[in-house]
């Protein structure tokens, strides 16, 4: 007789299996021990570099980095963005990690399936933090705040700044608006920008993007 699991219990073994053969597997993970006892950890997770910074003192606090919309990552450390802060929540006690996601560009799916891997994985290894909080700019700030939208229970709150958080559609289109719309310095109707239609993933002669010029043109 065939035992069929529910859904739930179904999602929460796929899951595990996922988790276990992430943490089990070689990440290619360099620890750095600074003379003052701080820890930084980088590698990669899921084809996802990482970046991880404990002080010595941690507070307990954990800072969730969201990095914002970027088309080429490579090389890139996954806390850039927070190079002049960084140093001050590192030196009051807050921890930090960041995943520069698997793919560049709107990689929304992405940004929570591997920030929520690089979560697990910290928390595997260095212990549960005694808060997180999800924080990001940008595309990061709709990362970030869809994070604690959909795991509320591993966040303690969320800190969107200058976030996407009028939905992907709605910025979008901002772009072809600016760009087709009257202007001081430019009176006349404008086609859309070539940056807009790579920023959808389409070209100039795409039926889409020809589709976004066409509707403010009429």
């Amino acid at each position: 007789m065939k035992t069929i699991l529910p859904f739930n219990q179904l999602s929460r073994l796929l899951t595990g299996t996922v988790l276990l053969v992430l943490l089990l597997s070689p990440s290619r993970a360099v620890h750095t021990v600074s003379a003052a006892g701080s820890t930084t950890v980088r590698g990669s997770l899921g084809g996802a570099p990482y970046q991880i910074e404990i002080p010595a003192g941690w507070n307990g606090t954990l800072l969730l980095w969201s990095h914002g919309y970027c088309l080429r990552c490579a090389g890139r450390s996954p806390l850039d963005d927070l190079d002049h802060a960084q140093p001050w929540f590192l030196a009051h006690d807050y921890a930090l990690a960041a995943s520069l996601y698997s793919r560049p560009g709107w990689a929304v799916a992405e940004a929570f399936h591997d920030q929520m891997t690089l979560l697990d994985f910290l928390v595997h290894r260095y212990g549960t933090p005694r808060r997180t909080i999800a924080v990001g700019g940008s595309l990061g700030g709709l990362v970030s705040a869809g994070l604690a939208q959909l795991f509320p229970p591993r966040f303690s709150g969320a800190l969107p700044i200058c976030g996407i958080l009028g939905s992907g559609v709605g910025t979008l289109n901002q772009g072809p608006d600016r760009e087709v719309a009257p202007g001081p310095a430019d009176p006349g109707i404008r086609p859309a920008h070539a940056h807009w239609t790579r920023a959808i993933g389409v070209g100039r002669g795409d039926a889409r993007s020809t589709g976004l010029v066409r509707s403010h043109e009429s």
